[in-house]
């Protein structure tokens, strides 16, 4: 069988599989859009297929790629699961993913000839900034989250497929699911309307910093043996036993571009959620790397990029609000306080100075905002308060209020607030009895389903 007969078999196998997809709905957007998707791809690829002669391997060479590709599509989408993921959260967030690919197809109509064919159309869907389908799917480990977004495939797709994954145990962790605001970023980064201006702003920041304006000096500070601390240098050895690596080798077992990457990726993260972002970047840092001081191939030490986010939330104001109430500010107190706790005193581990981050983050604002990216909105005692007195009575927090003698009134409240709430009320205390005697946290699995559901119940109050 000649491979051009054998990819026309697979198009039809394809189509096959696609027809089983049908009696099932995945994901947020069921099933329908994603095989009219899959199968506006086919049919392009079935004709591409049809007008090349049997031995043209040159033009031939593309399409087992272009099928293999939908047929990964097909079992990803399939695993994604309703019953595998917050949808709350998700419906939240696909609202920030969307607005960062404008609504600009544009459609037109090429004439591609193979030599002893007929002409055909060749129709070219400019995909870069139409809004991509969503799926989601659930792996395990707690380092699983991800956003994966298809390269631009202008010739054979009406729009890229985005896909959402969580670790499978934190399902209803909605406090950490922030973290997926550092996923955002790599995907805003893979995009050409973003790459330049943010690669501009990056290498700015980076140039700033004498230990990692390059891959040499990065060297030098990660084989520091006159400043870095004992317990790092410590750690160090073991890390270089284990991958293998020293002082000479040092470029090729780490990358440097994906460390750059990383450090703009986390502060798109906290522009985009705020000081959730914080919280959960620091908790998953914290657990994944319990010492912080780990040298990793593709990622900057976890001590210096907490110190970053750090130095980052305090540049952006986002500690500086009093509550009303005595005890809910004396709890708001307690979460920054357990936030500093993570940072390193050693200036070994910053770095960039504050007047630098801050010249960073206003550049990326001003980037993003030209492009209608929706921010983290400030909060303030009167959007935050009402919400941490919501969940102190372990009721899900939403935008409702109930007066006496005057009507109940609903009103919208960002999810990004919930959160922040959330983590605020993560340190507070409750009896644990009716005599009031010995106290304790509220239980964190039982604070994030009490989030969920307000980010849930909020949805539907947005729709009255």
């Amino acid at each position: 069988m000649i491979s051009k007969d054998f990819l026309l078999i697979e198009c039809e196998n394809l189509r096959s599989v696609l027809k089983e997809t049908l009696g099932y709905n995945y994901g947020i957007e069921g099933t329908t859009d994603f095989y009219v998707e899959l199968t506006t791809r086919l049919d392009f690829i079935q004709a591409q297929l049809e007008s090349i002669p049997e031995n043209d391997a040159i033009n031939l060479q593309p399409y087992p790629a272009e099928l293999n590709l939908i047929s990964t599509l097909i079992s990803r989408i399939e695993r994604s699961c309703l019953g595998e993921y917050s949808w709350p959260f998700v419906t939240e967030l696909k609202k920030i993913a969307t607005t960062i690919w404008a609504q600009n197809e544009r459609i037109g109509t090429n004439i591609q000839i193979h030599e002893g064919e007929a002409p055909k159309p060749k129709v070219e869907i400019n995909t870069e900034d139409a809004p991509p389908m969503m799926f989601v799917l659930s792996e395990g480990g707690l380092a699983a989250y991800a956003i994966g977004i298809e390269p631009k495939r202008a010739s054979t797709s009406r729009m890229r497929i985005l896909t959402i994954q969580f670790p499978r145990t934190l399902k209803h962790y909605v406090l950490l699911h922030p973290i997926l605001g550092h996923e955002l970023g790599h995907a805003l980064y893979k995009i050409s309307k973003f790459r330049t201006g943010l690669t501009k702003i990056l290498d700015s920041l980076v140039q700033s910093s004498a230990k990692i304006n390059s891959v040499e000096a990065t060297r030098d500070w990660i084989f520091d043996d006159k400043n870095a601390p004992n317990d790092y240098k410590i750690n160090l050895i073991i890390t270089c036993k284990k991958m293998s690596m020293n002082k000479d080798n040092f470029e090729y077992k780490v990358s440097w571009e994906s460390w750059k990457e990383e450090i703009l990726c986390d502060l798109i993260g906290i522009l985009i959620f705020g000081p959730s972002f914080l919280a959960a970047l620091v908790t998953l840092l914290s657990t994944l790397d319990t010492s912080g001081l780990t040298v990793k191939p593709k990622h900057p030490i976890a001590a210096s990029r907490i110190n970053m986010i750090l130095l980052a939330a305090k540049i952006l104001n986002y500690d500086n609000f009093k509550l009303a109430d005595a005890g809910f500010e004396a709890t708001a107190r307690k979460f920054w306080e357990h936030m500093a706790l993570s940072r390193k005193d050693d200036p070994w581990f910053d770095l960039f100075t504050e007047a630098d981050l801050t010249k960073a983050l206003t550049s990326l604002n001003e980037l993003l905002n030209q492009n209608n990216l929706v921010f983290y909105p400030q909060h303030s005692t009167d959007i935050i308060e009402p919400l941490v007195k919501k969940l102190s009575k372990l009721i899900p927090p939403v935008g409702y209020k109930v007066e006496p003698a005057a009507p109940d009134t609903s009103f919208h409240v960002d999810f990004r607030h919930i959160l922040y709430a959330g983590w605020l009320v993560s340190e507070h205390m409750l009896p644990i009895d009716e005599a009031g005697g010995e106290m304790k946290k509220i239980d964190f699995n039982i604070l994030n389903r009490l989030c969920e559901h307000g980010i849930m119940q909020q949805i539907a109050i947005d729709l009255r």
